[in-house]
């Protein structure tokens, strides 16, 4: 009897097993469609209902910590991590291409919208799913990476205000501006320190940073009026996406925001108040509020600085 080599004999066996296994046939089709037919349906996407300060947002896309991005701790439990999935996917890509450039680099995010938007404290905007407030990198006198649990200040020189051992990172920023310029969204607006711009597009010319998207930073990344300067972070707010009717572009001026928040109940559940751990020179209680706190029509944010967060 000639017996076939072992190789042949397991190559047969195996062939045999994978058609055996195979669904073929009208059956393994009808089944194909039916576990389709029967798969859940895809979320509803979302949706920004109103203007930056006076709307809301239905089916919010959440922002999820990754290897690449991190929510910073002193705002993590405060659940503020919803928006349009053009602005999720913008801040995801943008802290992708950080990190492919300067490898282990990991963006600092705080608040974006609540779930289902609304009043979020602290903030005049961040209502409808438009805006996002994104940390800036920072590094040592050595060049490493520092991860804070709070938003870090800088001064013109790029100093950290209160540590001078600190750095404001013109690199990684500069390549955070850039990622967050070149993803899906639309950014209308990009609120930042003029001072920390300008060191911004220096690093861009130095780089050698298309004139194109130079000239287009220079455009968006503006600081607010009204408001003490953006020198912790970088607050993004994107246009309303094409073909999204009940959104509205510019934001609601600040009186009627001030008295709409006046005369509507406070809702039940509100998101976790913002606690900073550092000592801090708070003001008299009567002089939080609204209607005396500095806000900007462009920019929709209380000045709380020294107060209990931004």
């Amino acid at each position: 009897m000639r017996r076939f080599p072992l190789v042949l004999t397991l190559a047969l066996l195996g062939a045999a097993a994978l058609a055996s296994a195979a669904p073929v046939g009208p059956k393994a089709s009808a089944k194909t469609h039916k576990a389709i037919a029967n798969a859940p349906p895809p979320p509803p996407p979302a949706v920004s209902i109103g203007s930056p300060t006076d709307g809301h947002l239905e089916n919010g896309a959440a922002l999820d910590p990754s290897a690449t991005l991190r929510i910073v701790p002193i705002y993590a439990p405060r659940d503020v991590r919803y928006g349009l999935a053009e602005l999720v996917t913008t801040i995801q890509r943008a802290a992708a291409t950080v990190q492919k450039r300067f490898p282990g680099a990991v963006m600092t995010v705080g608040d974006l919208s609540r779930r289902h938007g609304g009043e979020v404290d602290r903030h005049v905007s961040h209502e409808s799913g438009r805006d996002a407030d994104i940390g800036f990198y920072v590094v040592d006198e050595k060049g490493k990476q520092v991860l804070s649990d709070q938003f870090i200040a800088f001064d013109g020189a790029g100093r950290a205000k209160g540590n001078p051992h600190l750095r404001f990172d013109d690199a990684r920023n500069w390549t955070l501006i850039a990622g967050l310029l070149g993803g899906p969204a639309q950014v209308q607006y990009l609120f930042i320190a003029s001072s920390l711009r300008a060191r911004l597009l220096a690093e861009a010319s130095r780089v050698k940073a298309p004139p194109a998207l130079r000239t287009r930073a220079a455009e968006l990344m503006v600081e607010p009026r009204g408001v003490l300067p953006h020198d912790d972070h970088v607050h993004v707010r994107i246009h309303c996406p094409s073909g999204m009717k009940a959104c509205v572009d510019w934001p609601t001026p600040k009186s009627s925001v001030v008295a709409r928040r006046k005369a509507t109940p406070k809702p039940a559940h509100r998101s976790a108040p913002l606690v900073i751990a550092v000592p801090l020179t708070l003001p008299d209680p009567n002089e939080v509020d609204a209607t005396d706190s500095d806000v900007d029509d462009a920019d929709g944010e209380l000045s709380t600085r020294g107060r209990a967060g931004r």
